[in-house]
């Protein structure tokens, strides 16, 4: 179910997984290394106005503060007809008690890549790298995200789409087909495994196509899986 305290512990791991090899193509694997290890050691310690300002409201857009599992499984379970009352009240609970500390966790991480990211965007060369990248036919999705913006509505935007990218969305407009209707008690946490199939898959098709940078994100994140999958 995605409930046990190993999921729970290994949620800070997107962060050297996913999050450290996508966000090196906008900047070196040292300074990314070094911005994390920065937002590890001193969050919530040494943060500028400009950036408690910025990550308060990620926070409130449910970028780095997502929506409780409950409000995504339990609402879901309320609105089928198809299942007993008494089946929808226990799933709720199991939710609710089960699933704090795993959206804990993943909160943390999320906050830590935030700022991590928003600082390696403070760099205008890794800005300017995002927005190059975003011109390119496969990434319509990061062109979308920063449509029309400049400056530190730019920063912001690209910092959270970084987010919303390696860590995953939320919500009934981010799941496949087969997990609607029924669906959507039947695989309540597979959203996330196919959106980074979908990253995986996007990675490599530019990476085949010549793009150096995503080959770059492809092959550390490919390392960080063979390294976690050893240990």
């Amino acid at each position: 179910m995605g409930f046990s305290l190993s999921t729970a512990i290994l949620q800070p791991a997107t962060i050297f997984m996913i999050f450290g090899p996508y966000m090196s193509q906008f900047s070196g694997v040292g300074k990314v290394s070094a911005q994390v290890g920065k937002a590890i050691s001193g969050f919530g310690k040494d943060l500028t106005p400009r950036e408690k300002l910025q990550i308060y409201k990620a926070n409130k857009l449910g970028i780095t503060a997502p929506l409780s599992t409950i409000e995504n499984i339990g609402s879901s379970a309320e609105q089928s007809d198809l299942l007993p009352k008494e089946f929808t009240t226990f799933m709720e609970k199991l939710v609710d008690k089960s699933g704090w500390m795993m959206q804990k966790m993943e909160t943390i991480s999320r906050q830590i890549s935030w700022l991590a990211a928003y600082r390696i965007f403070d760099d205008p060369k890794a800005l300017n790298k995002f927005v190059e990248q975003s011109s390119r036919p496969l990434n319509l999705d990061m062109a979308d995200a920063i449509k029309g913006l400049e400056g530190e509505e730019l920063h912001f935007a690209a910092t959270n789409f970084i987010i919303n990218k390696t860590f995953g969305l939320y919500g009934k407009e981010s799941r496949a087909k087969y997990q609607r209707g029924i669906g959507k008690i039947i695989f309540p946490f597979q959203g996330y495994n196919t959106q980074m199939l979908n990253l995986y898959y996007q990675l490599a098709k530019q990476a085949l196509g010549g793009d150096k940078q995503a080959k770059k994100a492809l092959t550390l994140m490919g390392f960080a899986i063979i390294f976690a999958g050893g240990a």
